[in-house]
């Protein structure tokens, strides 16, 4: 199958973050759309006026959000499937308006585990399993819900405030973690681990450390030779067939 990507903004690469530039991609947040001259709007309910959102926070080039994001990779948990029953469990069914659309997910957390696991494998994400398939796991979130296996990759190393923090709150019977993030603690599929420059939100990496789809799944749909990208197209219509 040959496959073509449209893409409205420009294929960066790894080398155009080297100077991290703070004007660029922080000040002027090079690598989000302009909220002037791409405005996106929503409404409370059919009827009402068209409100503009002032800040967009997704991605203006290929790769998307995952080139400019800080990385945190979290799970969904298991209640989060089920919106409107938890919320009738535990406030009764009085605690939800009657033309609330609140609802439960029409899927569970366990049909999604396997997809998460391969998405952490396949692009590479850093972390320490709390609960395996049950059984919690001192070091990690003893809140998640359950995973069939490890993060592919050990947690990023934790700065001196974070490894007081750690010894201060397990002092007072808390449970700190290392939260899960896409950026590579160690090298990972011909990728170099983090050098821990600090310029990761609003910011691409400059080594290819975070594990954006910039780096990992375009580099892949490259290669299979059926795939092409055209940077720089706007698209406003898409006509197809009926087949």
């Amino acid at each position: 199958m040959q496959v073509i990507a449209l893409e409205r903004g420009p294929r960066l690469t790894t080398e155009d973050f080297a100077g991290q530039d703070e004007l660029r991609f922080f000040q002027r947040q090079d690598t989000r759309p302009d909220a002037k001259r791409q405005p996106i709007t929503w409404r409370r309910k059919v009827g009402t006026s068209a409100t503009p959102l002032g800040v967009l926070n997704y991605g203006n080039q290929a790769g998307g959000g995952t080139v400019h994001y800080g990385a945190v990779s979290w799970r969904m948990h298991e209640d989060d499937f089920r919106a409107r029953s938890q919320t009738i469990e535990r406030y009764g069914e009085s605690a939800i308006p009657e033309d609330s659309s609140l609802a439960d997910w029409p899927l569970s957390y366990a049909d999604l585990e396997p997809f998460y696991d391969r998405a952490e494998y396949e692009l590479g994400v850093s972390g320490k399993a709390g609960n395996l398939r049950g059984r919690v796991v001192d070091g990690g979130n003893p809140f998640e819900a359950p995973r069939e296996r490890e993060y592919p990759l050990p947690p990023l190393l934790v700065e001196q405030p974070g490894i007081a923090f750690d010894e201060a709150t397990r002092d007072l019977g808390y449970h700190p973690f290392s939260t899960p993030r896409a950026i590579l603690s160690e090298p990972y599929q011909g990728r170099p681990g983090c050098t821990y420059c600090g310029f990761c939100q609003s910011f691409g990496c400059h080594m290819g450390a975070k594990s954006s789809i910039l780096v990992t799944k375009l580099p892949e749909a490259d290669a299979t030779g059926n795939f092409e990208l055209v940077t720089g197209a706007m698209t406003y219509h898409v006509n197809t067939d009926d087949a």
